[in-house]
């Protein structure tokens, strides 16, 4: 698997794209259906249109979100049709299993909901250690994504019913079919193995100038010296400048001042309630005055006994989401809840059982079990805070200030980088030769693929002139230049010789093993070095083609023997002395549940094509998505 992966490392970084993609709950998806009245419809779900410009701007958030979690991504992933296709795939399917959560009248309980979002981990901040969501950096968090708790409430729940509705899908049996894959993946083979080095063989090849030059003029594309580049470069960033800012204590003080409350811990109280619903809309003068009565009953009760709360809460109490934990809410803050139930409950010293209390959701008796007092840190506790932020914001002003400068500068001065970094106050800094496959050892800034198109454009090569002022993201700004750039070209043979001793030895080594390979396979007489019991779970060290050759060769006649080439690792002679298909338990295990997840993903991801043709989804007009270096 990992010889895949390495193998194919550009298939491998795209499916990455693809595969990390999550539901749309922490951006939205309802939240841009202002761009449909005013853009280009490419697709239609149950009735309902989706826009290129809603799209674009998923697409862009995605784009955002997927860079930082892998800051060395290629962003040129993001600016393709492909991204933008798979953006609008996954658009579709989650409003397909909206729609069909809502017509099967799937629904999710407040309980599950509040478990969501005290278990999810993008959440981890607004949690204090006992767990509990802290609701002003709950509410600040999501506000720095465009939204408010009701908003993401809402996308969430949504999210949670789509859930639901594929797991019910997605949850089914060991089929045959996966027995059938769970006995290939699980099956065990008893081999005996020799691996012939060629990098021993190596020393023992004879060499002389004529071969040597016979081979390199066979292969003189192999023999070149590849593009090189060095030069220097410069860059402004806000986290270099806010390192040259000293925040005064006045300013910190002053800024602690005006938001204290930030820093601010209200008072929190636990309470259990009893609930006695009363209808919203529509409901009658004889009902309310019923309802009312009911829960008057109740207070008169709990004040005979008040130790009885709990218990009468869990048998009498009409909120289903309390009731079982005899009406307990946890800890909560005044502004948390409803105006009428807050100002009575926060009245109550500790033990204490309210009068009744009407709200908007029917009629309330309040007992406050436990009162956490509000605190307010201290200025030196958060001192270090404050400055941090302040230097910050400082830092992104003098950053505004300066980019302009900057981009200036490298325009009118296009020459050389040492004049702007001097007038700047920067560090000019060089890079040493590198080819266009050492990119990856220069500095991470400037490997940002704008900046390797600009220093590999044609006027940067020719004339040694200033990269353009380069937006290299996490609000940097960077300009380089090519000072020395030698073209790829043919190496002469002498130039060469080296190069050609090593890749003439490299070879002949490996035909030197695959003939002492052949000489071993067919004496059958002639011992194997190791032996084991191999699968695709106990691989003994063996690469991935050795495993895959031992474990697809045909099971008889036994004892029989092959070769796999692997080159330079290595020529292996193989007997496969016997089979087994029964495995260890653990192997057994492990192949039921990847086997049982391969079946039930592919049952879940047909049901879900098969909802898109009951919901009538149309595509339109795709191939409006165009790179946006095409666009212009």
């Amino acid at each position: 698997m990992f010889d895949f992966v390495r193998q194919h490392k550009r298939i491998m970084q795209l499916l990455l794209v693809i595969l990390i993609f999550p539901s749309f709950v922490l951006f939205g998806i309802d939240g841009y259906k202002r761009f449909t009245s005013d853009s280009e419809v490419v697709a239609v779900v149950d009735g309902h249109d989706i826009s290129l410009a809603e799209v674009e701007k998923i697409a862009q958030q995605e784009a955002a979100r997927i860079t930082r979690q892998n800051p060395g991504i290629d962003l040129k992933v993001f600016d393709t049709q492909a991204f933008k296709s798979q953006v609008l795939d996954q658009l579709i399917n989650d409003r397909v299993l909206q729609s069909a959560a809502a017509k099967f009248n799937i629904h999710v309980t407040d309980q599950r909901l509040a478990l969501a979002i005290q278990t999810n981990p993008q959440l981890q901040a607004v949690r204090d250690p006992q767990g509990n969501v802290q609701k002003e950096i709950y509410a600040a968090l999501l506000s720095a994504q465009g939204m408010t708790p009701e908003m993401y409430e809402s996308r969430l729940r949504s999210s949670l019913m789509s859930e639901s509705l594929i797991q019910s899908i997605s949850a089914t049996y060991l089929s045959e079919a996966t027995r059938a894959s769970q006995s290939a993946w699980s099956q065990s083979r008893q081999i005996a193995w020799t691996r012939i080095d060629p990098l021993k063989l190596a020393p023992s090849i004879q060499i002389n100038d004529t071969d040597l030059k016979a081979y390199y003029d066979k292969n003189a594309a192999k023999f070149q010296a590849q593009e090189t580049i060095q030069g220097e470069w410069v860059s402004l960033d806000v986290t270099q400048i806010a390192r040259q800012i000293e925040v005064k204590p006045e300013e910190s003080r002053s800024y602690y001042q005006q938001n204290v409350q930030s820093y601010s811990t209200p008072e929190q109280r636990r309470a259990r309630h009893v609930l006695i619903n009363a209808p919203r809309e529509g409901t009658s003068a004889a009902d309310l005055d019923k309802a009312r009565l009911k829960a008057e009953e109740l207070r008169v009760r709990i004040l005979a006994k008040p130790s009885t709360f709990e218990s009468v809460a869990k048998s009498e109490s009409q909120d289903s989401g309390t009731a079982k934990q005899g009406g307990d809410l946890g800890f909560f803050g005044k502004k948390d809840m409803v105006k009428p139930f807050a100002d009575a409950a926060f009245d109550l010293k500790v033990g204490e059982v309210s009068a009744v209390v009407q709200s908007e959701f029917g009629f309330h008796i309040i007992q406050v079990t436990e009162i956490k007092p509000g605190q307010v840190q201290t200025f030196e506790s958060v001192k270090p805070a404050i400055d941090k932020l302040l230097r910050e914001q400082m830092a992104q002003k003098r950053f505004a200030e300066l980019a302009e400068q900057f981009t200036n500068l490298v325009y009118e001065q296009p020459d050389g980088l040492a004049p702007i970094a001097k007038q700047l106050g920067l560090e000019l800094k060089t890079f040493p030769v590198v080819s266009r496959e050492q990119l990856g050892t220069l500095p991470t800034t400037l490997q940002h693929p704008k900046v390797i198109e600009a220093l590999f454009s044609a006027d940067s090569l020719a004339q040694k002139r200033n990269t353009a002022a380069i937006d290299a993201g996490s609000s940097t700004l960077v300009s380089a230049r090519v000072t020395q750039h030698q073209t790829k070209r043919q190496l002469e043979f002498d130039e060469a010789k080296e190069l050609v001793i090593a890749q003439y030895k490299s070879e002949e080594a490996i035909r030197k093993a695959q003939t002492e390979a052949q000489g071993l396979k067919g004496n059958g007489s002639a011992s194997l070095k190791d032996e084991a019991l191999v699968s695709r779970v106990k691989t003994r060290g063996l690469s991935a083609p050795v495993i895959n050759a031992v474990l697809r060769h045909p099971a008889s006649p036994l004892p029989s023997r092959f070769i796999v080439d692997e080159g330079q690792a290595g020529v292996f002679v193989v007997e496969l002395k016997s089979v087994s298909d029964s495995p260890e338990t653990n192997t057994l295990q492990l192949s039921k549940n990847l086997m049982q997840r391969a079946y039930s993903d592919a049952q879940a991801q047909a049901y879900l094509q098969s909802l898109r043709q009951q919901l009538n989804v149309k595509l339109k007009a795709v191939d409006a998505f165009k790179s946006s270096s095409s666009k212009g």
